[in-house]
Protein backbone atom coordinates (compact mmCIF):
# COMPACT_ATOMS: atom_id res chain seq x y z
CA UNK A 1 0.00 0.00 0.00
CA UNK A 2 1.22 3.33 -0.98
CA UNK A 3 0.77 6.17 1.80
CA UNK A 4 0.29 9.50 -0.25
CA UNK A 5 -0.64 13.05 0.79
CA UNK A 6 -3.68 14.37 -1.01
CA UNK A 7 -2.04 18.16 -0.97
CA UNK A 8 -0.15 17.55 -3.64
CA UNK A 9 -0.02 15.93 -7.05
CA UNK A 10 -0.63 12.34 -7.20
CA UNK A 11 -0.67 10.17 -10.57
CA UNK A 12 -2.27 6.73 -11.38
CA UNK A 13 -2.44 4.89 -14.46
CA UNK A 14 -5.76 5.13 -15.50
CA UNK A 15 -5.85 3.73 -18.89
CA UNK A 16 -3.95 2.50 -21.47
CA UNK A 17 -4.84 1.35 -25.14
CA UNK A 18 -3.07 -0.90 -27.87
CA UNK A 19 -3.07 0.25 -31.45
CA UNK A 20 -1.65 -3.15 -33.41
CA UNK A 21 -2.46 -2.03 -36.89
CA UNK A 22 0.42 -0.17 -38.03
CA UNK A 23 1.37 0.52 -41.49
CA UNK A 24 3.81 -1.42 -42.67
CA UNK A 25 3.35 -4.25 -39.69
CA UNK A 26 2.95 -7.40 -41.57
CA UNK A 27 1.37 -9.03 -38.38
CA UNK A 28 -0.45 -6.52 -36.97
CA UNK A 29 -4.30 -7.72 -37.20
CA UNK A 30 -5.91 -4.61 -35.91
CA UNK A 31 -7.77 -7.08 -32.73
CA UNK A 32 -6.13 -4.60 -29.73
CA UNK A 33 -4.07 -7.55 -28.45
CA UNK A 34 -0.20 -7.57 -28.31
CA UNK A 35 0.62 -10.55 -30.40
CA UNK A 36 3.68 -11.86 -32.09
CA UNK A 37 6.31 -9.84 -34.76
CA UNK A 38 3.50 -6.57 -34.06
CA UNK A 39 4.41 -3.44 -33.72
CA UNK A 40 2.54 -1.62 -31.13
CA UNK A 41 1.03 1.76 -30.29
CA UNK A 42 0.60 2.38 -26.52
CA UNK A 43 -1.54 4.90 -25.55
CA UNK A 44 -1.59 5.29 -21.80
CA UNK A 45 -3.62 7.86 -19.78
CA UNK A 46 -2.84 9.49 -16.35
CA UNK A 47 -5.23 10.76 -13.66
CA UNK A 48 -4.39 13.61 -11.16
CA UNK A 49 -6.27 12.09 -7.75
CA UNK A 50 -4.12 15.07 -5.90
CA UNK A 51 -5.20 18.38 -4.91
CA UNK A 52 -2.83 20.29 -6.90
CA UNK A 53 -2.11 20.60 -10.41
CA UNK A 54 0.85 18.34 -11.94
CA UNK A 55 2.98 20.39 -14.09
CA UNK A 56 5.39 19.19 -17.21
CA UNK A 57 4.69 15.66 -16.02
CA UNK A 58 6.69 13.01 -18.38
CA UNK A 59 7.21 9.63 -18.50
CA UNK A 60 9.41 6.47 -19.62
CA UNK A 61 8.47 3.30 -20.19
CA UNK A 62 10.81 0.30 -19.29
CA UNK A 63 10.46 -3.19 -20.52
CA UNK A 64 11.37 -6.61 -18.34
CA UNK A 65 10.56 -8.96 -20.99
CA UNK A 66 13.42 -10.02 -23.29
CA UNK A 67 11.14 -10.41 -26.09
CA UNK A 68 10.15 -6.67 -26.48
CA UNK A 69 11.45 -4.17 -28.28
CA UNK A 70 10.69 -0.34 -27.09
CA UNK A 71 11.35 1.75 -30.37
CA UNK A 72 9.80 4.79 -28.71
CA UNK A 73 10.22 4.78 -25.00
CA UNK A 74 9.51 8.54 -23.07
CA UNK A 75 6.20 10.60 -23.48
CA UNK A 76 5.22 13.47 -22.40
CA UNK A 77 1.74 14.59 -21.11
CA UNK A 78 1.98 18.55 -20.26
CA UNK A 79 -0.02 20.01 -17.28
CA UNK A 80 -2.53 17.55 -15.29
CA UNK A 81 -5.11 19.64 -13.40
CA UNK A 82 -5.93 18.40 -10.13
CA UNK A 83 -8.66 15.94 -10.77
CA UNK A 84 -8.01 15.58 -14.17
CA UNK A 85 -7.05 13.21 -17.01
CA UNK A 86 -4.47 13.56 -19.76
CA UNK A 87 -3.18 11.56 -22.47
CA UNK A 88 0.22 11.80 -23.77
CA UNK A 89 1.09 14.07 -27.10
CA UNK A 90 2.29 10.97 -28.88
CA UNK A 91 2.13 7.55 -28.13
CA UNK A 92 5.22 4.80 -26.86
CA UNK A 93 6.12 2.51 -29.29
CA UNK A 94 6.94 -0.98 -28.79
CA UNK A 95 7.91 -4.12 -31.26
CA UNK A 96 7.26 -7.78 -29.73
CA UNK A 97 9.37 -10.75 -31.15
CA UNK A 98 7.96 -13.08 -33.50
CA UNK A 99 9.38 -15.95 -31.59
CA UNK A 100 7.21 -14.78 -28.06
CA UNK A 101 5.42 -17.65 -26.53
CA UNK A 102 1.89 -17.74 -26.61
CA UNK A 103 0.69 -16.39 -23.36
CA UNK A 104 3.84 -14.67 -22.19
CA UNK A 105 3.63 -11.95 -19.28
CA UNK A 106 5.02 -8.78 -20.88
CA UNK A 107 5.71 -6.81 -17.49
CA UNK A 108 6.30 -2.93 -17.66
CA UNK A 109 7.16 -0.19 -15.19
CA UNK A 110 6.06 2.86 -15.98
CA UNK A 111 8.27 5.87 -14.20
CA UNK A 112 6.48 9.17 -13.85
CA UNK A 113 8.12 12.03 -13.19
CA UNK A 114 5.63 12.92 -10.04
CA UNK A 115 4.46 10.67 -7.39
CA UNK A 116 4.45 7.62 -6.74
CA UNK A 117 7.04 7.50 -9.50
CA UNK A 118 6.82 3.97 -10.56
CA UNK A 119 3.77 2.33 -12.15
CA UNK A 120 3.30 -1.33 -12.70
CA UNK A 121 1.93 -1.92 -16.35
CA UNK A 122 1.65 -5.42 -17.91
CA UNK A 123 0.40 -6.77 -20.79
CA UNK A 124 -0.02 -10.51 -22.35
CA UNK A 125 0.90 -11.69 -25.40
CA UNK A 126 -0.39 -13.89 -27.95
CA UNK A 127 1.18 -16.24 -30.46
CA UNK A 128 0.46 -19.46 -32.54
CA UNK A 129 1.50 -23.14 -31.03
CA UNK A 130 1.38 -25.47 -33.20
CA UNK A 131 0.99 -29.40 -33.52
CA UNK A 132 1.68 -31.58 -36.45
CA UNK A 133 1.69 -35.01 -37.30
CA UNK A 134 2.32 -37.81 -40.21
CA UNK A 135 -1.26 -38.59 -41.58
CA UNK A 136 0.01 -40.26 -45.19
CA UNK A 137 2.81 -41.83 -46.54
CA UNK A 138 3.17 -42.49 -50.37
CA UNK A 139 5.90 -45.18 -51.04
CA UNK A 140 4.46 -46.13 -54.42
CA UNK A 141 7.86 -45.47 -56.05
CA UNK A 142 9.46 -48.13 -53.97
CA UNK A 143 7.14 -51.30 -52.89
CA UNK A 144 4.28 -49.90 -52.55
CA UNK A 145 3.65 -51.01 -48.46
CA UNK A 146 3.00 -48.25 -47.32
CA UNK A 147 5.53 -48.13 -44.83
CA UNK A 148 9.22 -46.00 -45.04
CA UNK A 149 12.04 -48.19 -46.12
CA UNK A 150 15.98 -47.77 -47.01
CA UNK A 151 16.45 -46.98 -50.32
CA UNK A 152 12.86 -45.38 -50.93
CA UNK A 153 11.58 -42.02 -51.95
CA UNK A 154 8.46 -41.02 -49.85
CA UNK A 155 5.99 -38.25 -50.22
CA UNK A 156 4.65 -37.26 -46.70
CA UNK A 157 1.33 -36.00 -46.00
CA UNK A 158 1.00 -33.79 -42.63
CA UNK A 159 -1.94 -32.53 -40.62
CA UNK A 160 -0.67 -28.81 -38.57
CA UNK A 161 -2.61 -27.36 -35.97
CA UNK A 162 -2.93 -24.14 -34.49
CA UNK A 163 -3.63 -24.42 -30.62
CA UNK A 164 -1.87 -21.04 -29.63
CA UNK A 165 -4.04 -17.71 -29.21
CA UNK A 166 -2.89 -15.90 -32.47
CA UNK A 167 -3.85 -16.90 -35.90
CA UNK A 168 -0.70 -17.62 -37.96
CA UNK A 169 0.94 -15.57 -41.12
CA UNK A 170 0.22 -17.06 -44.55
CA UNK A 171 2.31 -20.15 -44.55
CA UNK A 172 4.49 -21.98 -46.12
CA UNK A 173 6.22 -25.87 -44.95
CA UNK A 174 9.21 -27.51 -45.59
CA UNK A 175 10.90 -30.35 -44.14
CA UNK A 176 15.10 -30.11 -42.42
CA UNK A 177 16.47 -33.44 -41.05
CA UNK A 178 18.21 -34.68 -37.98
CA UNK A 179 19.41 -37.90 -39.13
CA UNK A 180 22.22 -38.62 -41.43
CA UNK A 181 19.64 -41.44 -43.45
CA UNK A 182 16.78 -39.09 -44.09
CA UNK A 183 17.20 -36.51 -46.42
CA UNK A 184 14.25 -34.12 -47.23
CA UNK A 185 14.01 -32.62 -50.53
CA UNK A 186 14.37 -28.84 -51.30
CA UNK A 187 10.79 -27.16 -51.57
CA UNK A 188 8.22 -25.84 -50.15
CA UNK A 189 4.44 -26.91 -50.13
CA UNK A 190 1.15 -24.24 -49.05
CA UNK A 191 -0.28 -24.33 -45.51
CA UNK A 192 -1.96 -21.17 -45.48
CA UNK A 193 -3.18 -19.04 -42.71
CA UNK A 194 -4.50 -21.10 -40.02
CA UNK A 195 -6.60 -18.92 -37.26
CA UNK A 196 -7.04 -20.32 -33.94
CA UNK A 197 -7.81 -23.79 -33.41
CA UNK A 198 -7.47 -24.21 -37.38
CA UNK A 199 -5.85 -27.09 -39.06
CA UNK A 200 -4.10 -28.07 -42.47
CA UNK A 201 -3.51 -31.00 -43.94
CA UNK A 202 -0.12 -30.32 -45.98
CA UNK A 203 1.65 -32.20 -48.70
CA UNK A 204 3.42 -33.09 -50.81
CA UNK A 205 6.76 -33.32 -48.82
CA UNK A 206 9.40 -35.74 -50.19
CA UNK A 207 12.05 -37.93 -47.92
CA UNK A 208 14.54 -40.25 -49.39
CA UNK A 209 15.78 -42.75 -47.11
CA UNK A 210 19.18 -43.18 -47.66
CA UNK A 211 20.26 -47.16 -49.12
CA UNK A 212 22.30 -47.80 -45.60
CA UNK A 213 19.94 -47.09 -43.35
CA UNK A 214 18.55 -49.61 -40.73
CA UNK A 215 16.11 -51.51 -41.64
CA UNK A 216 14.07 -49.81 -38.57
CA UNK A 217 15.11 -46.20 -37.47
CA UNK A 218 13.60 -43.59 -35.85
CA UNK A 219 14.96 -39.98 -35.26
CA UNK A 220 13.56 -36.79 -36.54
CA UNK A 221 12.59 -34.45 -39.45
CA UNK A 222 12.35 -30.71 -38.57
CA UNK A 223 9.38 -28.77 -39.63
CA UNK A 224 10.00 -25.64 -41.03
CA UNK A 225 7.06 -23.28 -41.35
CA UNK A 226 7.20 -19.49 -42.61
CA UNK A 227 5.92 -16.84 -44.28
CA UNK A 228 8.24 -15.86 -46.89
CA UNK A 229 10.01 -12.67 -44.92
CA UNK A 230 11.11 -12.43 -41.13
CA UNK A 231 8.30 -15.39 -39.54
CA UNK A 232 9.97 -18.93 -38.94
CA UNK A 233 9.51 -21.81 -36.49
CA UNK A 234 11.09 -25.15 -36.52
CA UNK A 235 10.22 -27.69 -34.31
CA UNK A 236 11.13 -31.00 -34.34
CA UNK A 237 8.82 -34.28 -35.92
CA UNK A 238 9.09 -37.99 -35.46
CA UNK A 239 9.80 -39.95 -38.53
CA UNK A 240 10.52 -43.55 -38.72
CA UNK A 241 12.13 -46.19 -41.24
CA UNK A 242 10.23 -49.28 -41.45
CA UNK A 243 8.05 -50.71 -38.70
CA UNK A 244 9.52 -51.97 -35.28
CA UNK A 245 6.81 -54.62 -35.52
CA UNK A 246 4.13 -55.36 -37.71
CA UNK A 247 2.47 -59.05 -38.76
CA UNK A 248 -0.36 -59.71 -40.79
CA UNK A 249 0.25 -63.33 -39.71
CA UNK A 250 -0.29 -64.78 -43.29
CA UNK A 251 3.42 -66.07 -43.37
CA UNK A 252 5.58 -68.13 -40.95
CA UNK A 253 5.07 -67.46 -37.26
CA UNK A 254 8.64 -68.03 -36.15
CA UNK A 255 8.81 -64.46 -34.59
CA UNK A 256 6.05 -65.52 -32.11
CA UNK A 257 6.10 -68.02 -29.35
CA UNK A 258 3.13 -69.76 -27.09
CA UNK A 259 2.63 -71.81 -23.81
CA UNK A 260 1.28 -72.24 -20.94
CA UNK A 261 1.28 -69.46 -18.61
CA UNK A 262 1.66 -71.49 -15.55
CA UNK A 263 2.23 -75.61 -15.12
CA UNK A 264 -1.15 -77.19 -14.62
CA UNK A 265 -2.78 -75.22 -17.04
CA UNK A 266 -3.86 -74.98 -20.85
CA UNK A 267 -2.45 -73.55 -23.80
CA UNK A 268 -4.91 -73.49 -26.72
CA UNK A 269 -3.17 -70.60 -28.84
CA UNK A 270 -2.80 -72.09 -32.29
CA UNK A 271 -2.38 -70.31 -35.98
CA UNK A 272 -6.09 -70.29 -37.43
CA UNK A 273 -7.77 -70.24 -40.42
CA UNK A 274 -11.62 -70.18 -39.32
CA UNK A 275 -11.59 -66.14 -38.85
CA UNK A 276 -9.22 -63.64 -40.37
CA UNK A 277 -9.45 -59.80 -40.18
CA UNK A 278 -6.13 -59.53 -43.24
CA UNK A 279 -7.62 -58.38 -46.56
CA UNK A 280 -7.30 -61.37 -48.52
CA UNK A 281 -5.52 -62.68 -45.87
CA UNK A 282 -6.64 -66.23 -44.27
CA UNK A 283 -4.63 -67.24 -41.01
CA UNK A 284 -4.98 -65.26 -37.62
CA UNK A 285 -3.93 -66.32 -34.36
CA UNK A 286 -6.46 -68.37 -31.96
CA UNK A 287 -6.74 -69.14 -28.41
CA UNK A 288 -9.48 -71.87 -28.48
CA UNK A 289 -10.15 -75.24 -29.70
CA UNK A 290 -9.77 -75.57 -33.87
CA UNK A 291 -12.92 -73.87 -36.16
CA UNK A 292 -15.13 -72.73 -33.85
CA UNK A 293 -14.18 -75.33 -31.07
CA UNK A 294 -14.73 -73.96 -27.80
CA UNK A 295 -11.53 -72.94 -25.82
CA UNK A 296 -11.52 -75.31 -22.86
CA UNK A 297 -11.80 -74.95 -18.68
CA UNK A 298 -8.25 -73.87 -16.99
CA UNK A 299 -6.39 -72.52 -19.32
CA UNK A 300 -3.93 -69.87 -19.47
CA UNK A 301 -2.27 -69.21 -22.51
CA UNK A 302 0.33 -66.52 -23.63
CA UNK A 303 0.95 -65.61 -27.07
CA UNK A 304 4.34 -63.64 -27.13
CA UNK A 305 6.09 -61.85 -29.32
CA UNK A 306 10.21 -62.03 -30.05
CA UNK A 307 11.94 -58.74 -28.82
CA UNK A 308 11.49 -55.66 -30.97
CA UNK A 309 13.20 -52.08 -30.52
CA UNK A 310 10.08 -49.20 -29.26
CA UNK A 311 10.18 -46.00 -30.88
CA UNK A 312 9.47 -43.08 -29.53
CA UNK A 313 6.07 -42.30 -28.84
CA UNK A 314 5.01 -45.46 -29.68
CA UNK A 315 1.48 -46.94 -30.57
CA UNK A 316 0.33 -50.58 -30.97
CA UNK A 317 -2.55 -51.11 -33.22
CA UNK A 318 -4.33 -54.76 -33.74
CA UNK A 319 -7.71 -56.55 -34.08
CA UNK A 320 -9.48 -58.85 -32.08
CA UNK A 321 -12.33 -61.38 -32.31
CA UNK A 322 -13.67 -62.45 -28.78
CA UNK A 323 -16.05 -64.98 -27.56
CA UNK A 324 -15.65 -65.17 -23.99
CA UNK A 325 -17.69 -66.28 -20.62
CA UNK A 326 -19.01 -63.05 -18.98
CA UNK A 327 -21.14 -62.74 -15.91
CA UNK A 328 -24.62 -62.06 -17.52
CA UNK A 329 -26.15 -60.84 -14.54
CA UNK A 330 -23.13 -58.69 -13.95
CA UNK A 331 -22.53 -56.21 -16.39
CA UNK A 332 -18.75 -55.46 -16.38
CA UNK A 333 -17.77 -58.62 -15.05
CA UNK A 334 -16.47 -61.63 -16.54
CA UNK A 335 -15.11 -65.15 -15.76
CA UNK A 336 -13.26 -65.89 -18.52
CA UNK A 337 -11.01 -63.27 -20.68
CA UNK A 338 -7.73 -62.01 -22.44
CA UNK A 339 -5.17 -58.74 -21.56
CA UNK A 340 -2.57 -57.81 -22.69
CA UNK A 341 0.99 -57.17 -21.42
CA UNK A 342 4.41 -55.41 -21.82
CA UNK A 343 8.28 -56.15 -20.95
CA UNK A 344 10.96 -54.81 -21.33
CA UNK A 345 13.67 -56.73 -19.61
CA UNK A 346 13.65 -60.23 -22.02
CA UNK A 347 10.66 -61.43 -20.24
CA UNK A 348 11.86 -61.42 -16.61
CA UNK A 349 8.63 -58.73 -15.32
CA UNK A 350 5.61 -58.04 -17.26
CA UNK A 351 3.36 -54.56 -17.08
CA UNK A 352 -0.17 -54.75 -17.72
CA UNK A 353 -1.14 -52.82 -20.83
CA UNK A 354 -4.23 -50.42 -20.53
CA UNK A 355 -5.87 -49.73 -23.84
CA UNK A 356 -7.45 -46.56 -25.32
CA UNK A 357 -10.85 -46.92 -23.74
CA UNK A 358 -9.65 -49.33 -20.96
CA UNK A 359 -10.77 -52.75 -20.58
CA UNK A 360 -14.44 -53.22 -20.40
CA UNK A 361 -14.59 -56.42 -18.22
CA UNK A 362 -13.01 -57.40 -14.79
CA UNK A 363 -12.61 -60.55 -13.51
CA UNK A 364 -15.43 -61.66 -10.67
CA UNK A 365 -15.17 -64.32 -7.86
CA UNK A 366 -15.83 -68.14 -9.15
CA UNK A 367 -14.96 -71.64 -7.89
CA UNK A 368 -12.15 -72.94 -9.56
CA UNK A 369 -11.25 -69.65 -10.24
CA UNK A 370 -9.40 -68.95 -13.63
CA UNK A 371 -5.46 -67.82 -13.38
CA UNK A 372 -6.02 -63.86 -13.32
CA UNK A 373 -6.57 -62.52 -10.36
CA UNK A 374 -9.83 -60.58 -9.00
CA UNK A 375 -10.52 -57.23 -10.41
CA UNK A 376 -8.68 -57.83 -12.63
CA UNK A 377 -8.93 -55.64 -15.88
CA UNK A 378 -9.67 -57.53 -19.21
CA UNK A 379 -11.78 -58.00 -22.50
CA UNK A 380 -14.55 -60.84 -22.63
CA UNK A 381 -17.94 -60.88 -23.69
CA UNK A 382 -18.16 -61.16 -27.31
CA UNK A 383 -18.02 -58.78 -30.14
CA UNK A 384 -16.94 -58.79 -34.31
CA UNK A 385 -13.80 -58.10 -35.19
CA UNK A 386 -12.70 -54.44 -33.60
CA UNK A 387 -9.45 -52.21 -33.97
CA UNK A 388 -7.42 -51.90 -30.06
CA UNK A 389 -4.75 -49.03 -29.92
CA UNK A 390 -2.57 -48.73 -27.12
CA UNK A 391 -0.15 -46.01 -26.33
CA UNK A 392 3.55 -47.64 -25.81
CA UNK A 393 4.84 -43.89 -25.18
CA UNK A 394 6.31 -45.02 -21.49
CA UNK A 395 8.36 -47.52 -22.99
CA UNK A 396 12.24 -46.97 -24.07
CA UNK A 397 14.62 -49.43 -25.50
CA UNK A 398 13.58 -53.28 -26.16
CA UNK A 399 10.06 -54.86 -25.89
CA UNK A 400 8.45 -58.07 -25.95
CA UNK A 401 4.33 -57.83 -26.02
CA UNK A 402 2.41 -60.77 -24.72
CA UNK A 403 -1.38 -61.66 -25.31
CA UNK A 404 -2.59 -63.99 -22.40
CA UNK A 405 -6.15 -65.30 -21.95
CA UNK A 406 -7.34 -67.06 -19.47
CA UNK A 407 -10.70 -69.52 -18.17
CA UNK A 408 -12.14 -70.64 -15.24
CA UNK A 409 -13.08 -74.18 -14.43
CA UNK A 410 -16.84 -73.06 -15.63
CA UNK A 411 -18.36 -73.16 -18.62
CA UNK A 412 -16.45 -71.81 -22.41
CA UNK A 413 -16.91 -70.32 -25.64
CA UNK A 414 -15.64 -69.96 -29.13
CA UNK A 415 -12.56 -67.98 -27.83
CA UNK A 416 -9.86 -65.30 -28.87
CA UNK A 417 -8.67 -64.64 -31.96
CA UNK A 418 -5.52 -61.89 -32.89
CA UNK A 419 -4.62 -60.34 -36.17
CA UNK A 420 -2.42 -57.43 -38.02
CA UNK A 421 -0.57 -56.50 -35.08
CA UNK A 422 1.17 -53.31 -35.60
CA UNK A 423 3.65 -50.81 -33.65
CA UNK A 424 4.72 -47.52 -35.33
CA UNK A 425 6.27 -44.24 -33.38
CA UNK A 426 5.37 -40.64 -34.36
CA UNK A 427 3.89 -36.93 -32.69
CA UNK A 428 1.12 -36.49 -32.44
CA UNK A 429 -0.37 -38.80 -34.75
CA UNK A 430 1.46 -41.43 -37.41
CA UNK A 431 -0.02 -43.48 -40.73
CA UNK A 432 -1.82 -45.00 -41.81
CA UNK A 433 -4.88 -42.73 -39.80
CA UNK A 434 -4.58 -39.99 -38.06
CA UNK A 435 -5.58 -39.00 -34.32
CA UNK A 436 -7.61 -35.84 -33.19
CA UNK A 437 -4.45 -33.68 -32.22
CA UNK A 438 -6.54 -32.02 -29.73
CA UNK A 439 -8.20 -34.77 -28.27
CA UNK A 440 -5.82 -36.22 -26.47
CA UNK A 441 -2.79 -35.29 -23.64
CA UNK A 442 0.59 -35.21 -25.68
CA UNK A 443 4.12 -34.52 -24.66
CA UNK A 444 6.70 -33.09 -27.55
CA UNK A 445 10.15 -33.53 -27.78
CA UNK A 446 12.20 -31.86 -25.48
CA UNK A 447 14.08 -29.35 -27.78
CA UNK A 448 17.54 -29.36 -27.84
CA UNK A 449 17.85 -33.05 -27.10
CA UNK A 450 20.88 -34.03 -26.40
CA UNK A 451 21.17 -31.19 -24.10
CA UNK A 452 24.81 -29.72 -24.46
CA UNK A 453 25.98 -26.29 -21.99
CA UNK A 454 28.46 -25.37 -23.63
CA UNK A 455 31.72 -25.32 -21.68
CA UNK A 456 30.31 -27.47 -18.84
CA UNK A 457 27.91 -24.23 -17.72
CA UNK A 458 24.23 -23.62 -18.30
CA UNK A 459 21.61 -23.95 -21.07
CA UNK A 460 18.32 -24.56 -21.41
CA UNK A 461 16.23 -27.52 -22.86
CA UNK A 462 12.16 -26.32 -23.84
CA UNK A 463 9.51 -28.62 -22.70
CA UNK A 464 6.17 -28.93 -24.35
CA UNK A 465 2.68 -30.58 -23.45
CA UNK A 466 -0.68 -30.01 -24.71
CA UNK A 467 -3.37 -31.07 -22.40
CA UNK A 468 -7.23 -31.13 -24.05
CA UNK A 469 -9.11 -30.06 -21.21
CA UNK A 470 -8.38 -28.83 -17.73
CA UNK A 471 -6.54 -30.66 -15.56
CA UNK A 472 -4.65 -31.30 -12.41
CA UNK A 473 -1.23 -33.33 -12.81
CA UNK A 474 2.73 -32.81 -12.87
CA UNK A 475 5.89 -33.09 -14.97
CA UNK A 476 8.29 -34.65 -13.35
CA UNK A 477 12.07 -35.43 -13.79
CA UNK A 478 13.49 -39.33 -13.74
CA UNK A 479 16.38 -41.23 -13.57
CA UNK A 480 16.81 -44.35 -15.69
CA UNK A 481 16.34 -46.54 -12.51
CA UNK A 482 12.88 -44.42 -11.63
CA UNK A 483 13.78 -42.53 -9.07
CA UNK A 484 12.02 -39.05 -8.93
CA UNK A 485 15.23 -36.05 -9.24
CA UNK A 486 13.28 -32.99 -9.75
CA UNK A 487 9.10 -32.16 -9.79
CA UNK A 488 9.65 -29.33 -12.58
CA UNK A 489 6.19 -28.29 -12.59
CA UNK A 490 2.23 -28.97 -10.88
CA UNK A 491 -1.09 -28.44 -12.20
CA UNK A 492 -3.54 -27.54 -12.09
CA UNK A 493 -3.41 -26.57 -15.33
CA UNK A 494 -5.53 -25.06 -17.87
CA UNK A 495 -6.54 -26.54 -21.82
CA UNK A 496 -3.88 -25.92 -24.12
CA UNK A 497 -0.08 -25.40 -24.71
CA UNK A 498 2.13 -25.01 -21.47
CA UNK A 499 6.09 -24.89 -21.80
CA UNK A 500 8.64 -24.38 -19.18
CA UNK A 501 12.82 -24.27 -19.82
CA UNK A 502 15.13 -26.79 -17.40
CA UNK A 503 18.46 -26.09 -17.20
CA UNK A 504 19.79 -29.70 -16.33
CA UNK A 505 19.48 -29.23 -12.18
CA UNK A 506 17.88 -30.97 -9.87
CA UNK A 507 15.36 -29.83 -7.08
CA UNK A 508 18.07 -28.46 -5.06
CA UNK A 509 19.40 -26.31 -8.02
CA UNK A 510 22.51 -29.35 -8.54
CA UNK A 511 23.90 -29.39 -11.62
CA UNK A 512 23.13 -33.43 -12.82
CA UNK A 513 25.92 -35.44 -14.64
CA UNK A 514 26.02 -36.44 -18.19
CA UNK A 515 23.08 -39.11 -18.34
CA UNK A 516 19.97 -40.09 -19.88
CA UNK A 517 16.81 -38.66 -18.14
CA UNK A 518 13.20 -38.90 -18.85
CA UNK A 519 10.68 -36.63 -18.35
CA UNK A 520 6.92 -38.16 -17.15
CA UNK A 521 3.92 -36.19 -17.32
CA UNK A 522 1.07 -36.84 -15.58
CA UNK A 523 -2.03 -35.18 -16.57
CA UNK A 524 -6.03 -36.29 -16.75
CA UNK A 525 -5.64 -39.35 -15.80
CA UNK A 526 -2.87 -40.33 -18.38
CA UNK A 527 0.94 -40.67 -18.39
CA UNK A 528 3.04 -39.66 -21.18
CA UNK A 529 7.48 -39.71 -21.07
CA UNK A 530 10.02 -38.62 -23.02
CA UNK A 531 13.74 -39.25 -23.21
CA UNK A 532 16.14 -36.99 -22.33
CA UNK A 533 20.02 -36.66 -22.92
CA UNK A 534 22.57 -34.47 -20.80
CA UNK A 535 25.95 -34.30 -22.22
CA UNK A 536 28.37 -31.87 -20.16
Amino acid sequence: MIDFDLNRPFLTLADFVLDDDQSGDSHGNGDGRADYGETIELSVWLENVGELDALDVTAQLLAESPYVELLVDEAEFGTIPAGGTATSTAPLLLSIASEVPDDEPLPFTLLVSEDPGARPLDLVAHAPVYLAGLIALDDATGDGDGLADPGERVALQLRIQNVGGSTTPDLTAALGSHSPYFSPEAGTAPVGILPVGGGAEVGELWVELEPGCPPFHSDYLSLELGDGADYQMEFPLVFCAGHPFGDDLERDAVSWTHAAGETDWLDQWHREGYRNHTPGGAVSWKCGGPGDAPYENLVYAILETADFVVPPHARLEFWHWIDAQDADSLPGWALDGGLLEISTDAGETWTQLTPEGGYPYQIRPSTPAGPFPLFTPVWSGEHDWTEVTVDLSDFTGTARLRWAFGSNGTGTAEGWYIDDPRIGGGWPSEAPGARAALGRVFLAPAVPNPLAPAGGGRAAVEVRWHLPAASTGQLGLYDPSGRRLGLLARGPWRAGVHRLLWDGQDDRGRPLPSGTYYLRLEAGGLVRSDRLVLVR
